[in-house]
């Protein structure tokens, strides 16, 4: 929101940051950042808010940069409101709704990826409850004939990814409704 209020060097300086982090995969910045704390679920997630972090940021600034297009952002600036005030009171509240329904979406992603993680043992550790560890542990099932031990985990994530999914649509076409 900053970007977008500010505009200039602000703008410029947070949206080169947010492409420096574009440009490492999430995933590997989990697995360096699992090297280096150790495996759990506290360094995967941590790496997965900062490498989503870009989407987010790139969504906040260009519905902020409309929302301050708006005649009613002018109108409180001409009456004298200081642009925090204006931000804070007025123009997140209006860019929020958008936020939630795409960061829905971006959950189920992460949520893939976070198994995705645990799969190949960069995640929570056995005897802990994962997705992705109980699909590594199915493999071996799954080669002698047994396809559920690895299917019903695998049928989980699918379900949860598609469910987040719906969400996050149900709540954009609310928001695309309220402002017709």
């Amino acid at each position: 929101m900053v970007a977008a209020w500010r505009g200039g060097w602000a703008d410029t300086v947070l949206s080169r940051s947010m492409d420096l982090v574009f440009a490492i995969p999430g995933l590997l910045l989990a697995i360096l950042l699992v090297s280096v704390v150790g495996s759990g679920l506290t360094a995967p997630v941590i790496a997965m808010s900062v490498a989503y972090t870009p989407y987010v940021g790139r969504l906040v600034r260009g519905i902020a940069r409309q929302e301050k297009a708006r005649p009613y952002i002018e109108a409180y600036r001409v009456q004298g409101w200081s642009g925090w005030t204006v931000c804070v009171r007025h123009l997140l509240p209006n860019i929020a709704p958008t936020v939630f329904a795409q960061s829905a979406m971006n959950f189920g992603y992460a949520l893939m990826d976070l198994a995705a993680l645990s799969f190949l043992g960069f995640g929570v550790q056995p005897p802990a409850a994962d997705w992705g560890a109980m699909i590594n542990e199915g493999q071996a099932a799954v080669l002698q004939g047994a396809m559920l031990p690895a299917l019903a985990p695998s049928a989980c994530i699918v379900l949860a990814v598609v469910a987040f999914g719906i969400v996050g649509e149900g709540l954009a076409d609310r928001i695309a409704k309220r402002e017709r």
